[in-house]
This record gives C-alpha cells, structure tokens and sequence, in this order.
C-alpha cells in the first residue's frame, strides 16, 4: 500500500536494448595446438583470473617440440664444450674453430625459436627449465584465461578433439556492462549524451538500474532505420548482466508538471476504463475509477476520482480486480 502522492511524471521515450559487453571485456580462451582435451578445470558461470588454467590439451605436437627443443640444447651444450676445449689447443685449425661457432650459433637461434613456440603455447618458464635441466616433459599444453571475468560459454566435452586456435571458452569482465537501445532516426535529436535512462531488464522487471546516454552510433536495421545508442550505468550492478541480455530503457527527456499519481502497479485497465484499489478505514481494499492523465515508467497521473494522501494497492492489484470480476 502507498499513498497517492503530488510529483512529476517525467517525460520519456521507451526503447527496446540489450545489455552489451564491450568488445575489450570480453576474450576467447583456446589451445595454440592442436589435440584433444584431457583435463576441464573451469565451466560456465565460473569466475576466473586472467592466466587461469580452463583446460588442458593433449596433443602429440607438444611432445614434439619438447623432444625438439631438449635435443638441440644438448647439442648446443655438447658444441660449445667442444669449442671452448678446441679454442686452448695449440694450433687448432680455424676452419674447425668457424664451424663449431656457427653450429653453436644456428642451435641457440634455433632453440630460442623452439622456446617462443613453447611459451605461446602455454607453457610456463618454470616447466621450460626444468625440461632442460631434469628433462621433465609434460604431456599437455594448458588453456589459459585471457583475462579476468566469467565464463560464459563453454559446449566441449573430455576427449573432444579440438584444432588449434579453435575458441574453447568464451570469458566476459561483467563489472562495467554497457546497454544498448535502438531509437530511430527521427528520435535521435532527443536522445543526447548526458540524458539519464532507467533500464529494466526484461528477466527482471521489478528491479530498475539508472545511468546516462554515454555514447550514439552507426545505423543498426537497414530496414527500421534504427541507430544504436548506449548506456552507462551509475555504478555496478547488483547481479551480473549478460551479454544480449534484452531490456527496456527508458531516456528520460524531462519532467512534466506536478500531478496526482500513483506507481504504474496500481493502476487496472479494463477496456477503456481504469481503476485503483483504495485502502478503506477497516483494511479492506475498494475498487474505484479513475481518469489517468500522461505517466512514465514509474507513475501514472490520476486527473480525477483520487485525492492526493489516499492509499492504494500497489502489488497484487490485478488479483484484486480478477477477485472482483468472479465474485462480484
């Protein structure tokens, strides 16, 4: 129950949105080889940190370039002992002395490529060293989160075979969403940056986030003429909003006069005519017509049949006047 109350119902126009992740918050997580997956160690609606193991990757490629990179740096080690060795003889030959610099320089150039290509794939400085110093291999290459947020898609399953590159996870940062709504051509003049908006997502109607128009953009429906314009929210919201989530923004363009009114819950139409439940002395609810004036998405005008102070039924008054409707 509220008591209808004097204020002014603000002008607005209504846009159909969505909420949008922008393009920098969000990232694809995926095996730099080829393989199958062995290990899942994140799944949807998890957060994660940037760096965060999401899978692991089998793949006979990886064994490869570990065998690759431990034989030319024992080949690199066992030349460069040779020629340091050859370089305190007497006499040793140049042409000897030329070779084994060159084989020394072309396997540490060719063992650094293989080290590059071993952390682009996932592996970390600790695992490369100690391939080299212990030969220690690992038999998977790791998926790592690109960076910090939540996992929003993921549709692999263990010993799926995946190719590389291939997008594994998708990982959106849900702290700063923006939502899109679509105005038309002709409406755009009104809607300028700065303006403040409501924004009730469709999934959730009873809960409002406010922000401010922050940017407009490029024509979205050929057809519709339609542009794209976002808005900034005033602070986090309380849940996460997900991308494409759909939504209803209300830009506010100004305020009206100061009328009668009461929250848009409370008003029943039934064919042309309106009615609100008034609390009576003894805590029983009456219905009683009224005459609405212009509303926004919050409140509706009442020009006759309320006086400002009484109360109404603000939840629930659909029920009432269906209750009505069967008893009479």
């Amino acid at each position: 129950v509220e008591p209808a109350a004097r204020r002014a119902a603000d002008e607005i126009l209504t846009l159909d949105g969505a909420v949008e992740v922008p393009p920098a918050r969000r990232g694809f997580a995926a095996s730099q080889l080829a393989g199958t997956i062995r290990a899942i160690r994140a799944d949807r609606g998890q957060p994660v940190r940037a760096g965060d193991v999401l899978a692991e990757v089998y793949g006979p490629e990886l064994l490869a370039m570990q065998q690759d990179l431990l034989k030319t740096h024992l080949e690199a080690e066992l030349a460069s002992t040779t020629l340091a060795s050859l370089k305190n003889v007497p006499g040793a030959a140049a042409r000897r002395l030329w070779e084994l610099e060159s084989q020394v320089n072309g396997l540490t150039v060719r063992g650094e490529g293989l080290r590059r290509r071993l952390l682009t794939a996932g592996l970390t400085p600790d695992v490369i060293e100690r391939l080299l110093t212990k030969g220690e291999m690992v038999s998977a290459v790791p998926v790592r989160s690109p960076i910090a947020g939540v996992v929003v898609n993921f549709d692999k399953v263990l010993g799926q075979a995946v190719a590389a590159h291939e997008p594994l996870f998708e990982v959106h940062d849900l702290s700063a969403p923006l939502v899109r709504g679509f105005v038309s051509e002709r409406e755009l003049g009104r809607v300028t940056l700065g303006r403040p908006a409501r924004v009730r997502l469709v999934a959730d109607p009873g809960s409002t986030l406010t922000g401010r128009v922050a940017r407009s953009g490029r024509t979205v429906g050929a057809d519709t003429r339609s542009l794209a314009v976002w808005v900034e929210l005033d602070g986090p919201p309380p849940g996460r909003l997900l991308h494409n989530q759909l939504a209803t923004v209300s830009v506010v363009l100004g305020p009206r006069p100061s009328a009668v009114s009461v929250p848009k819950s409370a008003v029943v139409a039934d064919g042309s005519t309106s009615f609100v439940f008034v609390q009576t002395s003894d805590g029983t609810f009456a219905r009683r017509a009224v005459e609405i004036g212009p509303s926004d998405d919050r409140f509706v005008t009442v020009t006759r049949g309320l006086a400002e102070g009484e109360p109404v039924a603000v939840a629930g008054a659909a029920d009432l006047h269906a209750i009505g409707l069967v008893f009479g």
